[in-house]
């Protein structure tokens, strides 16, 4: 591998950490507030 393609890995490596960081909590959250709009919407029909 040649020093570019090490430094392109390196830089897209860290963007990939970042984001990760950024949107998995994120995620996570809408993730679970679907799951609680869903369990109260099954809730009110029973």
């Amino acid at each position: 591998m040649s020093q570019i393609e090490k430094k392109v890995s390196r830089f897209d490596l860290l963007c990939r950490e970042t984001l990760q960081r950024l949107y998995g909590p994120l995620t996570r959250r809408a993730y679970g507030l679907v799951m609680l709009e869903q369990s109260l919407l099954l809730g009110s029909l029973l």
